[in-house]
């Protein structure tokens, strides 16, 4: 019995952990403004914040480019999502940080892997939700030109609960 007690309290635990960093709410980087290191005309860069799958944001050249988005006011951001227009396919590298109202500068996810026109990169949860003002996602390297259909950015929850902190979880397990 203090197993099943202790798998429904870990259990609990994980859930807690995980929604802490999806997403609450709607697209915050709907419609915001952005800016880039480069465009190549018509593909905008407000194509990628327009919550058109169709348009697109293209920086007219390979890797090194980037694209950010400006929220307004420093927000705590729990996840995003982004949507690739790169072809032609294969491995690329992401790098997204965010910058608060007042300059500070925090890596917020990284990928490396390969990359398909088209895919969602979902499920970008960040680890420690931050508040940042601007999200920006460079592209280090890539077969193609870097481009974007949809950049989603996602607030997170500000305060965990007591029941999150690792010094619980472990007072927890050495209670079973």
């Amino acid at each position: 019995m203090k197993s099943l007690k202790m798998i429904i309290k870990l259990s609990a635990l994980i859930m807690s952990f995980a929604s802490l960093a999806m997403a609450d709410g709607p697209n915050i980087a709907l419609g915001q403004p952005g800016t880039a290191s480069g465009m190549y005309a018509p593909y905008i860069i407000e194509n990628a914040f327009d919550g058109d799958e169709e348009t697109y944001w293209n920086a007219g050249g390979y890797g090194g480019h980037w694209i950010e988005v400006d929220l307004g006011a420093d927000t705590i951001i729990g996840s995003m999502r982004m949507k690739a227009a790169m072809s032609p396919n294969g491995g690329t590298t992401q790098v997204i940080t965010g910058r608060t109202e007042s300059g500070d500068t925090v890596t917020l996810w990284s990928f490396a892997g390969y990359t398909t026109n088209g895919q969602w990169l979902e499920n970008l949860s960040i680890e420690i939700p931050t508040a940042v003002r601007y999200v920006r996602v460079t592209t280090p390297s890539t077969p193609s030109w870097v481009a974007w259909s949809e950049i989603e950015v996602f607030e997170g929850s500000t305060v965990p609960t007591d029941d999150l902190s690792w010094s619980a979880f472990k007072a927890m397990y050495r209670s079973e």
